[in-house]
């Protein structure tokens, strides 16, 4: 379109003449055209969003855009099942009618997108079931803004498929253990063809029942009163076709019943006596398909042999049964256990513990020593010896002597024991056992073993014995007091000391002095040698005898001191003896007579030993005399004569007071001081004293006690 022209000749054979035509065109629109349409897509029933067409082309001689374009089915549409869908792109959008079956483009865009846009729009049948199988006539048109193109038209053809069953889901009640016929087919639809109602099949079995599957599309379920809460199970169904559902589940809802606990019973158990405790699992004993073990109680009910155990108790919340067993007993007991729920059903078993024997090991239930006379035999009591064994009569009890007495006789019914000899818990049960000391030495001892003929024993064991000498008192001697003499006293307190410096005692005298402390000392002489030779004991002369009192060697043994807490230490090299009790006093006496003995060669028949107090000023107080006679080696005399009784106080161990209301001294180990605190608290009885005198017959004709 436009302005055009255009020249032309004329001739008419010799002559020619030119011309020009000139003109104008006037423009007019041209339509768009579509080309590649007229195809036929065939879509099967259930296939989704299909592609029309996917080859178009667009051309419009006189402009390079489209403006719009309408695609429609023209033919054969079902507004439930039809539908067109485009996905919109920059520029164009896409709207579809469900109603008319028109979809709609608008947007200036391209030619070629266009195109691409109309390539792009799909067809979907949403009916997957049972479609309308006519066919559907799609139409195309598009709109350069002046005029649509001309129509063109495309087929689709719609081809069905068999539609599978539909199974649906089903839920039952029934009792716990009991039984239900279920209709599964009652609610499953096939919407192409019939159901093949012998077509079930159990895909998943139930847990808690079973199933009879019948020809009529029921099944027969029975519940196996397991459990109370729920079960379930699968199956699918099929069309006439061969067609198979998809797997539909039968949720089966069981209401609950108690059903009693259970019990697989419980071992026997075996045990030797005295072992320690045994537990035992009930959780593991008993069940209940409705209870938590946790919910379970549990009682004893039956025990034929409760002194067999200390203990048999049972703990519900863990669920122990726990056996503590009496010691050294054995036996069998049959013991019934029960289990009851919460709804009260229960259910008992009954076990048998056997509790097998074994040797007691015998147990030395006394073995305190004895205090034995130094003249007379001594019975062993069962007091002082015995073992106790459980399980083995006293005469099974066999004692065997494995060390003898190293001084007295061990004896049995009166004869004298031997080294390994024995002797029974019988015999001393019925004072067949004594000792007979020698009346050398105060203490002895035998070692012994044990053996109750089982295989118990007890190992080795000590019998102390002390020897208790009954000393008759000598012939007072008088008390000399040499004043001034200086104290010679080994171990004595020291300067500054504070109870060195207390008052302990007052002396009976006209000058009354303070005591600070006691000794002991003496002389000792022998009768083969003669001539005579005297060694006074220093610092004090305790009538020390004189070169005419008898013919032999005299010799001496350095005074000792006795200080506050009534401690002798000797300074001699004969004897090294500490005291502590009234008992340890003789003994350490005896032993010093003992180690003097080994000293000398000479044959001694006397001995003299001096014992005294001394005072911070030198005065030394004679407290008594102890002689011993020694002959052939034994002691057989002794003890203190003319010993002076402080005001209040026991300057020595083994001095007692007088009772107001008592015409004889009381010598007790409780009324020993061993302090000097404790002598200030004798001083308390002061007033009990009625007056000061000589107790020259204190230990006359009596055994001296510890």
């Amino acid at each position: 379109n436009g302005p055009v022209s255009f020249s032309y000749t004329i001739s008419d054979g010799s002559l020619t003449d030119t011309a020009t035509v000139s003109g104008t065109i006037t423009p007019v629109n041209d339509v768009p055209v579509i080309i590649g349409t007229g195809g036929t897509l065939a879509y099967t029933e259930g296939a989704g969003a299909q592609v029309i067409e996917s080859a178009l082309t667009i051309s419009d001689v006189d402009d390079v855009n489209i403006e719009s374009a309408i695609v429609y089915i023209s033919n054969g549409f079902i507004g439930s099942e039809d539908v067109l869908s485009f996905i919109n792109t920059a520029n164009i959008t896409g709207n579809f009618n469900a109603g008319t079956g028109v979809l709609t483009l608008t947007g200036t865009d391209t030619l070629a997108n266009y195109e691409s846009a109309l390539e792009s729009i799909t067809y979907t049948n949403t009916n997957t079931d049972n479609p309308n199988t006519g066919n559907r006539t799609i139409t195309w048109m598009v709109n350069d803004g002046s005029a649509n193109s001309a129509a063109v038209t495309s087929t689709i053809t719609i081809t069905p498929v068999n539609d599978v069953p539909a199974a649906a889901d089903d839920t039952i009640i029934l009792a716990e253990g009991g039984s239900v016929i279920i209709d599964l087919a009652a609610n499953d639809v096939d919407v192409d063809n019939a159901l093949a109602l012998n077509s079930i099949v159990i895909t998943g079995a139930p847990v808690n029942g079973s199933l009879i599957v019948n020809t009529d599309g029921t099944v027969d379920y029975t519940h196996d009163g397991s459990q109370t809460s729920s079960d379930s199970f699968t199956y699918t169904i099929a069309d006439i076709t061969g067609a198979i559902s998809n797997i539909a589940t039968v949720n089966v809802t069981v209401t609950p019943v108690n059903n009693a606990p259970t019990t697989i019973g419980i071992a026997d158990v075996t045990i030797t006596e005295d072992s320690p405790s045994t537990s035992i699992d009930l959780h593991a004993a008993f069940d209940d398909v409705d209870n938590l073990d946790s919910e379970l109680t549990y009682s004893i009910t039956g025990n034929t042999s409760i002194g067999l155990f200390t203990t048999a108790s049972v703990n519900s919340s863990s669920g122990e049964l726990l056996l503590d067993y009496a010691a050294d007993m054995n036996g069998a007991a049959q013991i019934s256990i029960r289990a009851t729920d919460p709804s009260g059903a229960s259910v008992d078993t009954l076990f048998t513990v056997t509790v097998t024997p074994v040797n007691d090991t015998p147990v030395l239930a006394a073995n305190t020593g004895m205090s034995a006379s130094a003249t007379n035999g001594n019975l062993i009591t069962n007091a002082e010896l015995n073992v106790n064994d459980v399980d083995n009569p006293d005469t099974a009890i066999v004692y065997t002597v494995t060390a003898l007495p190293t001084s007295g006789v061990l004896m049995l019914d009166g004869v004298p024991l031997t080294i390994n000899g024995s002797f029974t818990e019988d015999d001393v049960v019925n004072n067949r056992l004594s000792y007979q000391a020698d009346a050398t030495s105060t203490t002895d001892q035998f070692a012994f073993i044990v053996s109750d003929g089982d295989g118990g024993a007890i190992t080795a064991n000590t019998f102390e014995i002390i020897v208790q000498f009954a000393l008759p008192s000598p012939e007072p001697e008088p008390e000399t007091i040499v004043p001034d003499a200086p104290p010679v006293i080994t171990g004595s307190p020291a300067e500054g000391d504070p109870e060195s410096t207390i008052n302990v005692a007052e002396v009976e005298s006209e000058d009354s002095r303070d005591i600070d402390g006691l000794y002991v000392g003496g002389s000792f002489r022998s009768i083969p040698q003669p001539g005579l030779t005297l060694e006074p004991v220093q610092p004090i002369a305790l009538d020390q005898p004189t070169q005419n009192d008898f013919g032999g060697v005299v010799k001496t043994v350095e005074p000792s001191g006795i200080y506050d807490e009534v401690n002798l230490v000797t300074a001699s090299t004969v004897a090294d003896i500490q005291i502590k009790s009234i008992k340890a006093l003789w003994v350490a006496i005896d032993d010093m007579r003992q180690q003097i003995d080994e000293d000398l060669t000479e044959d001694i028949t006397q001995v003299q030993v001096k014992l005294g107090a001394i005072s911070g000023s030198g005065v030394a107080l004679t407290a008594g005399i102890v002689a011993w006679v020694l002959r052939s080696g034994a002691l057989m005399t002794s003890l203190i004569s003319t010993i002076p009784l402080w005001k209040g106080y026991d300057p020595l161990p083994i001095l007692a007071y007088r009772d107001d209301d008592e015409e004889k001294d009381n010598l007790t180990e409780d009324k020993i001081p061993t302090s000097l605190e404790e002598l200030k608290k004798i001083k308390e009885l002061r007033e009990k004293m009625k007056k000061y005198n000589q107790v020259d017959d204190m230990f006359s004709g009596s055994e001296i006690k510890g």
